[in-house]
C-alpha cells in the first residue's frame, strides 16, 4: 500500500487537534457565559431573571432582625469575669445583700423561739441577729481575701436547726411560755450557752477533718449521688418550719408567686426606662425582671405590705403590717452598734445528746460545703484558663 493512500484515508495530526480543540471550545464559551452570568449577579430560570445579591441581602437581613427580636427577648446574663455597668451592679449588690440577710436573719429567728424567751424574744432577736452579721461578715472577707479566696457567702447553716429542734422537745426544755410571759433571762441564756459550747466541739471535729486533709480522701467519694440525698432530706426537714411560718397570713403566697412570675414568665419582658445620653433622653428597655427576680418581688411583696398598712386593709394585730408595735419597739430600743463577744450567754457548756445531733448535722454541712465548693472552684478555674490563654 502506497503512502498516498493511507493519507487520504486518515487525518492529519495537526487537523485532528485543531477539531478537538474546536469541539472544546463550545462548552468553554458556555461555561464563560455562565459564569459571566453569576458574575452579574442574574440567574435566569425558566425566562425569568433573578437577582443573586437582592435575594441574598434579603435574606441576609431577614435572618439579621429574627436574631436582633430573639436577643432583644433574652434575658442578659454576665459571667463571673465580666463588669456590668456601674448602675447594675449597684442593683446586683443591692440583691445579693437582700438574699443573704434574708437568709441570715431566718435562722437567729427560730433559735429565738426554740429557746423560749417569753418577753425578751426581740431583745434575743437583737443580740443573735448582730452576732450573726458580724461573725458571718468576718469569715466571708476572711475566706475570700486570705483563705479559699471564693466568691462564698459563709452564713449560717440550717442543718443545725433539727437537731437543736428535737433537743429543745425534751421535757425538761421544752417551751412552755407565751410571748407576753416573763422569763429569767438566767434560763434561756443557759440554753444558749449550751448551745453555744455544744456547737464549738463539733465545730472543732469538723475542723481536724479539715486539717489532717481527711476531706480530700473523702471528695473521692462525695459527688452529685452523694450530695442530692442530703439535700433533698434537709428541705424535707425544713418543711413543717416552712409551713409554721407560711401560714401565719397570705402575704407570704404573694412573695412566692410573685417570684415564681417574675423566674417564669416574665424574665423575658422588656421594661421601658428614661434616661439621659449625649445630649437626649431617650427609653431604655432592660430586662428588670429577667436580672432582678429577688429584688422585685421583696419590692412588691414589702410595698404591697405598705399600702395595706397604710390604708387599714388588714387588722391591727396581722403580721404582714410594717408599723407593728414589737417590730417598732425592737427597732427604738436596740442600740445603735453592738459587737457580739465570746461569753455574752454565759460560759459555753457542753451536752453530750445535742453533740451527737451537731455531729451528724456538721457532716452533712461538710458535704454540702463540699459539693459549693467545687462547683465555685470549676468557675474560677474556668475564668483562669481563659484569662490565661487568651
Amino acid at each position: 500500500m502506497s503512502p498516498h493512500n493511507i493519507n487520504s484515508n486518515n487525518t492529519s495530526p495537526r487537523q485532528s487537534t485543531e477539531e478537538q480543540e474546536k469541539e472544546q471550545k463550545i462548552p468553554n464559551n458556555k461555561k464563560e457565559e455562565e459564569i459571566n452570568i453569576i458574575n452579574n449577579n442574574q440567574l435566569i430560570i425558566n425566562g425569568k431573571i433573578n437577582n443573586l445579591n437582592k435575594n441574598i441581602e434579603e435574606e441576609a437581613e431577614e435572618d439579621f432582625n429574627n436574631d436582633n427580636k430573639e436577643k432583644s427577648t433574652q434575658r442578659r446574663l454576665y459571667k463571673a469575669d465580666s463588669n456590668p455597668p456601674i448602675p447594675l451592679t449597684f442593683l446586683f449588690g443591692l440583691q445579693q445583700v437582700m438574699v443573704s440577710v434574708s437568709v441570715l436573719v431566718s435562722i437567729p429567728i427560730l433559735i429565738s423561739d426554740l429557746i423560749c424567751p417569753g418577753r425578751d424574744r426581740d431583745q434575743l432577736r437583737v443580740r443573735l441577729i448582730a452576732g450573726t452579721f458580724v461573725v458571718c461578715g468576718i469569715g466571708t472577707i476572711l475566706q475570700s481575701g486570705f483563705g479559699l479566696r471564693l466568691a462564698l457567702l459563709q452564713g449560717v447553716a440550717f442543718a443545725y436547726i433539727p437537731s437543736v429542734r428535737a433537743f429543745m422537745s425534751l421535757p425538761e426544755y421544752k417551751c412552755l411560755a407565751s410571748v407576753d410571759d416573763f422569763v429569767p433571762p438566767e434560763v434561756y441564756e443557759n440554753k444558749m450557752a449550751m448551745i453555744q459550747g455544744t456547737l464549738m466541739a463539733s465545730s472543732c471535729v469538723t475542723m481536724l477533718i479539715g486539717a489532717t486533709g481527711l476531706v480530700g480522701i473523702m471528695t473521692k467519694y462525695i459527688g452529685p449521688m452523694t450530695v442530692s440525698p442530703l439535700l433533698m432530706l434537709m428541705m424535707l426537714s425544713s418543711v413543717k418550719i416552712t409551713v409554721e411560718r407560711v401560714e401565719k397570713h397570705w402575704i407570704s403566697l404573694v412573695m412566692a408567686a410573685s417570684l415564681f412570675a417574675t423566674v417564669l414568665y416574665l424574665s423575658r419582658l422588656q421594661v421601658p426606662f428614661p434616661g439621659y445620653s449625649k445630649g437626649k433622653f431617650r427609653l431604655y428597655r432592660l430586662n428588670v425582671f429577667g436580672q432582678f427576680p429577688y429584688l422585685t418581688a421583696i419590692l412588691f411583696s414589702w410595698g404591697l405590705c405598705f399600702i395595706l398598712t397604710i390604708f387599714d386593709l388588714i387588722p391591727k394585730e396581722s403580721v404582714a403590717r410594717t408599723d407593728k408595735p414589737a417590730t417598732l419597739d425592737a427597732i427604738y430600743n436596740s442600740p445603735y452598734a453592738r459587737f457580739p463577744f465570746p461569753g455574752q450567754f454565759g460560759f459555753p457548756k457542753f451536752n453530750i445528746g445535742l453533740f451527737v445531733g451537731f455531729l451528724v448535722s456538721a457532716q452533712t454541712t461538710l458535704f454540702e460545703a463540699v459539693g459549693n465548693y467545687h462547683a465555685v472552684a470549676s468557675v474560677s478555674e474556668a475564668i483562669f484558663e481563659r484569662k490565661r490563654f487568651s
